[in-house]
């Protein structure tokens, strides 16, 4: 008998942690419990726990793929910080590192790919400290991440890539600041005839 899906049994009850069944599942990748959770009690997507963490944050901390689009597809947040200030997006690129489940947060339009946490770090700073190349290539060219935002410490993705030793970042990195230093602002543009 599953258990999950018994309506004598109350889902949403929480531990001493706060913690959900939802919690668990999200953690640890049961995309089968989170489903027939769900499907049973939406309201507790993005319900958090003691410690401030959503089952989407622990979904994409842990690069929990189907895990994060069982979420999404419920209405779980992706912009809505949570714990020490830190959002999803950022969980994912920096503790995930997958770039599938950054692409399927980012594909919610509500999803902000320059949300910073609260020293000032986007996910582009956290993957370029990392030297996570395939998530840097990822975030700027599919995410438009701003390049040029800085964190709190007034320090660049650039900086963080130079500092973490990450070659090929910062090699990416600058070919994208010499290719926007080329472009002539609009208004400064020759009329067209």
């Amino acid at each position: 008998m599953n258990l999950i899906k018994d309506s004598r049994v109350n889902i949403t009850k929480a531990n001493k942690d706060g913690r959900t069944v939802l919690h668990y599942a999200a953690e640890l990748g049961w995309y089968d419990v989170i489903r027939d959770v769900l499907v049973r009690e939406k309201s507790i997507a993005d319900k958090p726990d003691a410690s401030k963490t959503t089952p989407l944050f622990l979904a994409s901390a842990g690069g929990r793929e189907e895990c994060v689009y069982i979420l999404l597809g419920h209405g779980a947040a992706t912009n809505r910080s949570y714990g020490k200030g830190n959002l999803p997006f950022i969980a994912a690129a920096v503790l995930g590192g997958i770039t599938r489940v950054v692409h399927l947060l980012h594909s919610k339009p509500e999803t902000n790919v320059d949300a910073q946490d609260p020293e000032g770090m986007t996910a582009l700073h956290f993957a370029c400290d990392t030297g996570n190349d395939a998530m840097v290539k990822m975030l700027v060219e599919e995410g438009k991440a701003d390049i040029h935002l800085k964190s709190n410490s007034k320090r660049s993705p650039l900086s963080y890539a130079s500092k973490s030793g990450a070659a090929t970042v910062v090699q990416f990195l600058r070919s994208r600041l010499e290719l926007w230093s080329t472009k002539l602002p609009f208004h400064m543009l020759p009329p067209e005839s």
